[in-house]
Order: C-alpha cells, then structure tokens, then sequence
C-alpha cells in the first residue's frame, strides 16, 4: 500500500491521507489522478514531471527522457547510451 497517514498527535491519533501520492521527483504530494506510475523507476511521478515513453510503454521523470524531432517521439536517455 502506497498511502501514508498524518500523526495528528503522540498519542497515536491519525488520518489517512487521503488518495494523494508522494511525487519522487519533487516530493510534493497530488492526488492520484494526476500521477503516472513509471515501471522503469518503481515510482511516482506528478504529470507534468513525466513523459510517456512509447518504447516502453511506460513514464519516466523529465530529467530522463529525450525528445527526437524528426520521429516526434521521447525516449528513455538510458536506452541512447
């Protein structure tokens, strides 16, 4: 289970958060609806800091994908190394 809960006091009270996820690339929290779950990184990723990747049929962070102007398609930089 992927859902974190908020300690509202020591002596145990909490509340669940709710159906929002931790982002992995900025550790902001969104709800569910808007994040992608990228296979490549076992994560989460809020959608504007995730680009779908055809290749793998999956997400990836911004930070890692590449964008090829002739095909018009991104692709995983590790995949071009």
């Amino acid at each position: 289970d992927n859902q974190d809960i908020i300690l509202e006091d020591t002596s145990g009270g909490y509340t669940e958060n709710g159906n929002n996820i931790v982002c992995a690339y900025d550790g902001e929290r969104y709800h569910e609806d808007e994040m992608n779950y990228s296979d490549v990184d076992n994560c989460w990723y809020h959608e504007e800091n995730s680009i779908y990747i055809d290749d793998r049929d999956t997400y990836v962070n911004i930070d890692e994908a590449t964008y090829n102007r002739y095909t018009g398609n991104y692709h995983y930089s590790n995949d071009l190394e």
